[in-house]
């Protein structure tokens, strides 16, 4: 038992608290409008699916799926199945609402009996079985490839053993397991395209596409993928056996014309204050050239 069982097993539990605060009426109401919906989304998906692939686009997943583009078939079928499902909810349930047909379900609930309680906890069971169902159909896409899921045991039992919709939507479980199973052992470059040629033949065996479709889409590149590998130490690599490095000539360069600027700032400063002193020496010399002056005319006065 994994974490998606403990999920599972808890989500059941809590369909019976929610029947019995619905009561009989309302869990059977509820019931009503997925079931009809769920059915009507799976019959209509599967025919208008069909013919739309030739014009959809069929995308090259990442991760292990990569270059295996036949899984795009599942993907749209499991995705118009949803969509369906949810517009036929929504209509539904506002036709519901406008002819007050809701509304009296839920005046009628209004009942202190424990009875109606207890059978609306059984019956809202069924009623989580078929949103679970729903739910697990989009989480067993091969392209999400989640181990948890596909190693639940009450997952599993969910989407075999609901009747009805797994009746429905045979081909499409059973293409879902094949795919998974195949991308259980390693997927490389090397087999990759083998896997994605065995699943399109397992894709038409299901009769989830047909022959001339897939004649088509091989025709067109759609069911054509790659597998891209990326080796992130080659670059590294190949900087730790290069011996130039144009990143430390440029900084090598910018601290030489750095130190050329020190330098002449350096000599400007020298000459500056080199000028300085010679200024102040010639204005000494001047001085004492007038002090001289003086002192030979008061000198020559004196003697006259």
């Amino acid at each position: 038992m994994n974490v998606v069982d403990v999920i599972l097993i808890l989500a059941l539990l809590g369909s019976l608290y929610l029947g019995f605060n619905n009561e009989m009426l309302r869990s059977l109401y509820d019931l009503f409008i997925l079931t009809i919906c769920s059915i009507a989304a799976s019959l209509l998906s599967k025919i208008i699916i069909k013919p739309l692939y030739k014009f959809l686009p069929f995308f090259n997943f990442n991760g292990k799926v990569q270059g295996i583009k036949a899984v795009n078939i599942i993907f749209w079928r499991i995705i118009f199945l949803v969509l369906i499902f949810l517009m036929l909810v929504w209509l539904i349930d506002r036709f519901m609402v406008k002819k007050q047909i809701k509304s009296k379900v839920i005046d009628l609930t209004i009942t202190f009996s424990i009875i109606p309680k207890i059978i609306g906890s059984f019956v809202y069971i069924f009623v989580v079985f078929i949103v679970l169902f729903d739910i697990l159909l989009v989480l067993r896409l091969p392209n999400f490839n989640i181990k948890y899921v596909k190693e639940s045991k009450v997952a599993n039992t969910i989407v075999n053993k609901v009747p009805v919709l797994h009746g429905i939507n045979k081909d499409l479980i059973d293409s879902q397991t094949y795919a998974l199973n195949k991308l259980k052992g390693n997927v490389t470059k090397d087999n990759y395209r083998k896997i994605n040629e065995l699943i399109i033949d397992n894709l038409i065996q299901n009769k989830m596409v047909s022959s001339n479709t897939v004649s088509y889409l091989k025709s067109k590149g759609k069911l054509k993928g790659t597998r891209k590998k990326i080796i992130i130490e080659q670059d590294y690599t190949n900087d730790e056996n290069d011996t130039s490095y144009p990143n430390d000539d440029s900084s090598t360069d910018d601290t030489n014309n750095n130190n050329t600027d020190d330098i002449n700032d350096n000599e400007n400063e020298e000459e500056t204050e080199d000028g300085y002193i010679s200024d102040e020496s010639s204005e000494d010399i001047e001085q004492e050239d007038t002090n001289l002056n003086d002192s030979d005319s008061q000198f020559e006065e004196i003697i006259e």
